[in-house]
């Protein structure tokens, strides 16, 4: 198999050579995805000219820009590729070109917003499964065909992931997707483990994936919808998974012959400051505000919250160097929001970001 009949969505936001390099590990790929859809968030630093200079200098292929037409929420610009004798898969050379798409929104959207808008456009174009990659990763082998191929040998499967390991370690591994807890918290598979642990593991059913790499059926997104736009970052791979746990346990897998490495940055549990604080609030905030459409503000809901506010406070006074009286305002506030609030958007994630917290501390 030489074309994949899936799209491949790419968000970037001001991550010019990360983008770059994934886009390069996409087409070293010996089974191709159909379409590759590079979605721009409003970056400043030059990305979509980057990409397009990329793209017209390949040595895979040439690209032909196939027409350019506008839509409301930005400017899309269609390419054929046409491979190179010797590069881009092998085999039949008969099967259509290759689509790369560049979408501009012209504004910073955020993660689940922004890959709508590609989302929609390859329901429309009719492809047959939808992939989900973050910018900052690199795909490895055969990983896509691997996906590709699980989904068809499980028709039950309605979304999977990959294994996926640190690009800056690549013997350990990030996730295998996860599993929930009474307490609403992930339990991720293998995270932290070396490769070596899945030796000799095949696919096995996941309650939890991870929109940093993800395969889905385009026919389950018309079907159930695309991602939830109530949180500007964050927390729309929960909602997902939450929404798809709901059709039995054989709806998720993780196929993890399949791996992809992710730039993953350090772990905010190691940072001590202040900076830290936005981060955490909105992170915490998303997950209190999901739990609580999906379970209702009832005990269970409440167990988890009075925990939620003890680590909280531990976190800032041990870690971030808060004074009690500090972090007993943060958390009032945090409890406050976590109940009236009922999803974050735009608007309040740069006001946590930029305002709230300056000074904090």
């Amino acid at each position: 198999m030489d074309q994949l009949d899936v799209g491949v969505i790419v968000l970037n936001w001001n991550g010019l050579q990360d983008t770059l390099a994934c886009l390069e590990s996409i087409y070293d790929q010996k089974a191709v995805p159909r379409y590759v859809v590079l979605v721009d968030n409003g970056s400043s630093d030059g990305s979509v000219d980057g990409v397009h200079q990329w793209l017209q200098t390949n040595r895979r292929f040439s690209a032909v820009e196939s027409h350019e037409h506008g839509q409301s929420q930005g400017s899309v610009r269609e390419f054929e590729l046409h491979r190179s004798e010797g590069s881009i898969g092998t085999g039949d050379t008969a099967v259509s070109p290759f689509r790369f798409v560049t979408i501009e929104n012209g504004a910073n959207l955020g993660f689940a917003a922004g890959n709508n808008v590609a989302i929609r456009f390859l329901i429309r174009c009719q492809v047959k499964y939808v992939l989900l990659l973050n910018n900052d990763t690199v795909v490895v082998d055969e990983a896509f065909a691997i996906l590709v191929r699980g989904m068809e040998q499980s028709p039950e499967c309605q979304c999977m992931v990959p294994q996926i390991r640190y690009a800056g370690d690549p013997e350990r591994i990030w996730n295998c997707g996860a599993q929930w807890t009474w307490l609403g918290m992930p339990r991720y598979n293998y995270a932290e483990a070396n490769i070596s642990a899945l030796e000799g593991v095949g696919p096995f059913a996941v309650e939890m994936v991870s929109g940093c790499a993800l395969i889905i059926r385009s026919s389950w997104l018309e079907s159930h919808g695309i991602l939830s736009e109530r949180f500007f970052f964050g927390e729309e791979d929960i909602e997902l998974s939450w929404r798809m746990r709901a059709m039995g346990k054989a709806a998720m897998f993780c196929w993890p012959q399949a791996v992809v490495y992710h730039k993953v940055g350090s772990s905010l549990t190691k940072r001590a400051d202040v900076g830290l604080l936005p981060k955490v609030y909105v992170g915490y905030l998303n997950r209190m505000i999901f739990l609580r459409g999906a379970w209702g503000n009832g005990l269970r809901w409440q167990a988890r919250r009075l925990l939620l506010h003890a680590w909280f406070s531990w976190k800032m006074i041990a870690k971030m160097g808060m004074s009690p009286r500090d972090a007993a305002r943060v958390v009032r506030d945090f409890a406050r929001d976590s109940v009236e609030m009922n999803g974050v958007d735009a608007g309040f994630f740069h006001y946590l970001m930029n305002e709230k917290f300056k000074a904090a501390g």
